[in-house]
């Protein structure tokens, strides 16, 4: 689309997707980014069919409570840092979603506003 975002925002999150949904399952599964522009903001969407959240854990990571994931030792802070790392760029014009449901998937939504910060182009 010609647009600019800020660096390592979906790696953070398809890492997420793999690590956190997908492993887990110990099955194949699907991570699909999908990127779309709507009514003047930049729409992104990486989500994945993997073990997702219950909804007490849901709400832990969006509070950005985390914790060790036990089958792979790691933490789950990618999306606390992606979060606020878009939240500071784009002050009140941005959004980020988490939906989850536990044995469906995690989506993650990012709206942007097209107009990036002049650093980032």
């Amino acid at each position: 689309m010609g647009l600019n975002v800020p660096r390592t925002i979906l790696q953070p999150l398809v890492e997420n997707a793999l690590f956190h949904g997908i492993i887990p399952n110990e099955e194949f599964g699907t991570v699909c980014i999908e990127i779309f522009l709507i009514d003047h903001f930049l729409h992104l969407y990486v989500s994945d069919d993997g073990v997702g959240m219950s909804s007490k854990r849901l709400e832990e990571v969006k509070l950005g409570q985390t914790s060790i994931q036990s089958f792979s030792n790691m933490r789950s802070i990618g999306l606390s840092n992606v979060k606020a790392r878009v939240l500071s760029l784009y002050d009140n014009k941005s959004a980020f979603y988490i939906d989850s449901v536990e044995g469906i998937g995690t989506k993650i939504t990012i709206k942007i506003p097209l107009k990036s910060p002049d650093f980032i182009q």
